[in-house]
């Protein structure tokens, strides 16, 4: 039987250990960060896995050591990744430790309806597509072309040139 980890509010939860790139989800997430986490150990990639179980406050000491750590974050979350655990995230590295990071989540949503019938299957069918754990390693793989010794300045190449200095 697993232990129980502390439920603090304002402090996540390091679920793995891992020195290549940050995985924090919050939520049905959490399961499939750590799925991916698996599947990349398998391709060489060593993930931490952070459970962020709470993004007001969030645990700004806790992002900025593992963005300070591994260098690379994705956020894993279960809807939008606006306005969400990825903006609560890019807020602290913008502040205190600008890594290069990925959101992963449904990209777009505008969605109508009077039901929860309607609403649900709607989420399901993103959460589906766009936020398991597949999904996740891919984009970890495509972003770490040359595996995890990678130097996260081909990060680049996702920033418009209009806003390169």
């Amino acid at each position: 039987m697993r232990q129980a980890l502390p439920f603090t509010i304002g402090k996540g939860n390091v679920l793995r250990e891992g020195d290549d790139i940050t995985l924090i989800a919050n939520g049905i997430m959490v399961a499939e960060a750590l799925e991916a986490a698996h599947q990349l150990e398998q391709e060489g990639v060593s993930a931490a896995v952070i459970d962020m179980f709470t993004l007001k406050p969030i645990d700004r000491m806790l992002v900025k050591n593992y963005a300070e750590k591994t260098r690379r974050i994705v956020t894993c979350e279960n809807h939008s990744i606006h306005n969400g655990l990825g903006s609560a995230v890019a807020e602290v590295l913008v502040e205190n430790c600008p890594v290069p990071m990925r959101r992963v989540g449904v990209k777009r949503a505008l969605w109508a309806g009077r039901n929860a019938g309607f609403l649900t299957k709607r989420v399901r069918t993103h959460r589906r597509s766009d936020c398991r754990s597949r999904e996740i390693t891919a984009l970890i793989m495509e972003i770490l072309p040359d595996g995890a010794d990678a130097h996260p300045a081909f990060w680049i190449n996702d920033i418009p040139s209009s806003a390169r200095q």
